[in-house]
């Protein structure tokens, strides 16, 4: 989450924020966008790849964060979740043993839990 506070009155789409106000800003809703994304609810990894971006990100997928506070870390943890992942899907399969209930506000969580039991593939 990202915290900023008004300097002065905005006016954006029909709504005032005044100053003095703190807004909260969250970077993972803009991947939520239905107008960007075909079910943004639905698992997809590869949402990401026929969209076009300006030079330097895209302001439908900020991850790691743009400009002069991009994260120092942002290639490093790329590899490391890609190798896990690959191991994962490679490796194992699983299961759902207790489906909990999904809530988006404003970002996915399952608040009582998602079990799921992992299994070696032989």
């Amino acid at each position: 989450m990202l915290f900023r506070k008004a300097n002065q009155d905005v006016h954006m789409k029909g709504y005032t924020i005044p100053e003095g106000w703190t807004v909260m800003i969250c970077p993972l809703a803009t991947h939520l966008n239905p107008i960007t994304y075909t079910d943004p609810n639905i698992f997809n990894p590869w949402r990401w790849k026929d969209i076009s971006e300006p030079v330097g990100g895209s302001k439908d997928f900020l991850v790691f964060g743009l400009g002069l506070r991009s994260c120092l870390g942002a290639d490093f943890a790329k590899l490391q979740i890609a190798t896990f992942l690959h191991c994962l899907v490679i490796n194992y399969r699983w299961e759902v043993v207790n489906g909990g209930d999904m809530v988006l506000s404003p970002v996915l969580s399952f608040p009582n839990g998602f079990h799921v039991k992992l299994i070696k593939k032989t």
